[in-house]
């Protein structure tokens, strides 16, 4: 089993022209100025196009971009998944061999590379980490008394 290659989904928000201008304009040519007391002002600094750190909109606007991304994780069958933040993490649980499980995850992995490259986000790979769990068998080893 094998998760299907979908084309991007594509957000169906349905947000009016006024509305996707007015996020363009917040998320766009963002500068910023520091001043203490009276003091004079900072020169300007930022970003070009970014969310501003602790503002309340970016982790809406995160959300709303990676929608899509869950609606095709939840079309891999055996695969689970959560989002936290900007993490995810998918998992399998299955009760056959190993390979069958990694064949799930590895074809998951794919559809989120594909993802990423079409919404142009690079994965972290230095803090991606891969884990496997299984029950100890150590049971099934012993002699019986």
């Amino acid at each position: 089993m094998q998760c299907q290659q979908v084309p991007p989904i594509g957000p169906n928000f349905h947000f009016s022209n006024f509305t996707i201008k007015l996020i363009f304009d917040y998320l766009t040519v963002r500068f910023s100025r520091i001043r203490i007391g009276d003091l004079e002002k900072s020169q300007p600094f930022g970003e070009e196009d970014s969310v501003p750190q602790g503002s309340s909109l970016g982790p809406l606007l995160f959300a709303a971009f990676i929608d899509d991304l869950a609606k095709l994780l939840s079309q891999c069958p055996g695969i689970g998944f959560k989002f936290y933040a900007d993490d995810l993490v998918n998992y399998a649980i299955h009760k056959s061999a190993d390979s069958i499980i990694i064949d799930l995850l590895n074809s998951t992995l794919s559809v989120i590379h594909g993802w990423s490259l079409i919404n142009l986000i690079s994965i972290t790979t230095d803090k991606t980490v891969a884990m496997f769990f299984q029950k100890s068998m150590n049971h099934l080893l012993k002699d019986p008394l």
